[in-house]
């Protein structure tokens, strides 16, 4: 593959917070409004740091995302607090630029392919799941326990069968839905129970005691007052 020809193409990419963005300039990214997504960021220099902010997409005055807004006419940019800072500064940027082989650039994108994959493998294969910032208190709970079972996710494949590598990519998102955690708990040796009680002593009809469900197994139940 060594000879053939380089291509026209002009790319950086980087991962925060277990996504994967296209880095472009600030001029790039006025250039590009009509085409920004969620996999759009720009890089800028904060308190000596280069840090990457994501496109969030339109400026509602209530963002509390560090990233990039569009406001119309003027963009925002909302910066990470002190001890978030950490988690905007990528570990990696992959540039795949015209001056490249083919050769060169499939091995890049191999490369970014495994910076994708939601979680980090210590050196003695326990499998570790970042929990982000944006993160649902649902996926906060799932990636927890994950991480404290202290596992090698990848030998866990045989019982979440052929969508194996559908589950996985489930942990970049933010959320997680009652089916996605009941198939985790089910395949990982862990049980989920769901309990419904009231708000607080002052809602109207309340509903006096706790009422909880398992999600993954037979078990039905409530409290004993």
């Amino acid at each position: 593959m060594d000879n053939i020809a380089p291509l026209n193409v002009k790319l950086k990419r980087c991962i925060i917070g277990g996504q994967m963005y296209d880095l472009v300039s600030y001029d790039d990214y006025i250039e590009q409004e009509p085409m920004r997504s969620n996999s759009t960021a720009i890089m800028e220099e904060y308190k000596g740091d280069n840090i990457v902010l994501p496109y969030r997409g339109k400026f509602s005055g209530q963002q509390v995302l560090p990233g990039i807004y569009n406001a119309g006419c003027i963009d925002f940019c909302v910066y990470p607090d002190e001890n978030m800072t950490s988690q905007y500064i990528p570990n990696k940027i992959i540039d795949i630029n015209n001056t490249m082989a083919m050769k060169d650039i499939l091995e890049k994108e191999d490369v970014m392919a495994r910076l994708d994959e939601p979680w980090i493998t210590s050196p003695d294969n326990i499998t570790k799941f970042p929990i982000n910032d944006a993160d649902q208190p649902e996926m906060v709970c799932l990636k927890t326990a994950l991480n404290e079972k202290e596992i090698d996710f990848d030998k866990y494949s045989p019982r979440f069968g052929d969508n194996f590598p559908n589950d996985k990519r489930q942990l970049k998102n933010n959320g997680a839905t009652l089916n996605i955690i009941k198939r985790f708990c089910e395949k990982c040796d862990m049980e989920a129970i769901l309990t419904l009680r009231d708000k607080n002593q002052n809602v109207p009809n309340p509903i006096g005691r706790e009422i909880s469900v398992s999600l993954t197994e037979d078990y039905f139940g409530e409290d004993d007052n």
